[in-house]
C-alpha cells in the first residue's frame, strides 16, 4: 500500500470516528478540535478577504512552518486551490459559503472530502487548520 492510499485510509477513519459521534446543537468539541480553523479558509471564511496586495503575499514565510506546497503560495492561489478541491468533490462552494458562518458539523461534514484531498496534494494538518 502507498503512502497516499495510507494517509486517505486514516483520515476516512478518523473522520468516520467524529461521524459515529452523537449529533450536538453545537460543533461538539472532537469535530471543532480536529477541523480546527479550516472554516476560515473555506468560501466564506474570514481569512478569505483582504487587500489585494496581502491576497498577493506568499501565504507562509516561516521556514519552520507549513508544508512546502504552502510555503510556495500566494493567499490567492491557495484559495483557489481549496475552491479546486471543492469542485472536484462536488461540493458546492455557494453552499459551502451559505453554511460556513462558524465551525460546525454540518460543515466540516460536507467539506470532509475536500479536506483528504487537500491533504493528499500536500497540504498538512497546520496548514488547513491553523
Amino acid at each position: 500500500m502507498n503512502t497516499t492510499q495510507t494517509l486517505r485510509q486514516q483520515l476516512e477513519a478518523d473522520i468516520q470516528r467524529l461521524n459515529a459521534l452523537p449529533k450536538t446543537p453545537k460543533c461538539n468539541f472532537a469535530y471543532c478540535m480536529y477541523f480546527g480553523n479550516f472554516n476560515s479558509v473555506l468560501p466564506g471564511g474570514y481569512l478569505r478577504t483582504g487587500p489585494e496586495r496581502y491576497m498577493q503575499m506568499i501565504l507562509v514565510e516561516k521556514p519552520t512552518v507549513g508544508s512546502d506546497l504552502i510555503k510556495s503560495q500566494t493567499h490567492a492561489e491557495f484559495h483557489r486551490t481549496i475552491e479546486s478541491a471543492l469542485e472536484e468533490e462536488g461540493i458546492s462552494i455557494e453552499q459551502v459559503k451559505r453554511l460556513n458562518i462558524g465551525p460546525s458539523r454540518e460543515l466540516f461534514e460536507l467539506v470532509s472530502p475536500a479536506y483528504i484531498r487537500l491533504r493528499i496534494i500536500g497540504y498538512s494538518v497546520y496548514d488547513l487548520t491553523s
